[in-house]
């Protein structure tokens, strides 16, 4: 598999995660502010994300993502993912182990079933069409 990783500038640990993906047998590629991350998660197969805004970015795009809450206000986010199916929780940041994580994303990786109920799911939460709503309501 080939692993793209999208980072903020800010992030408390991008000189780890740029030596570890540096280090991946296979190759994969570090983005640090993409100027389009959609482009870049449009190619992924699935997605592993925190709870925050980029969640309606992999709904929108129906990516099926596993997701962590890193945050106390993106447990909300979390449930409501989990509830509707369009992510698998894995809970806490701090309660997920490496083992959870890959039995998470292998399960997902050889459930290409849950996958598409994941982005239909996905893309009823979110259809990334918001902002041309607000100029319509805001011309009319």
């Amino acid at each position: 598999f080939a692993l793209d990783v999208l980072l903020g500038k800010g992030a408390p640990h991008l000189d780890r995660v740029r030596t570890l993906v540096d280090a991946l047998p296979g190759g994969g590629a570090l983005h640090v502010e993409p100027e389009n991350p959609a482009a870049v998660m449009t190619g992924a197969d699935i997605a592993i994300g925190a709870c925050g805004s980029t969640s309606w970015e992999r709904c929108a795009l129906g990516l099926p993502s596993v997701v962590l809450a890193a945050a106390d206000n993106q447990e909300g986010i979390a449930r409501a993912l989990n509830q509707e199916g369009a992510a698998g929780v894995l809970g806490r940041v701090g309660e997920v182990t490496p083992e959870s994580l890959r039995e998470a994303v292998s399960a997902l990786l050889e459930d290409p079933e849950r996958r598409g109920v994941m982005a239909r799911a996905g893309r009823q939460i979110c259809d990334g069409r918001g902002a041309g709503r607000i100029a319509e309501a805001l011309s009319a």
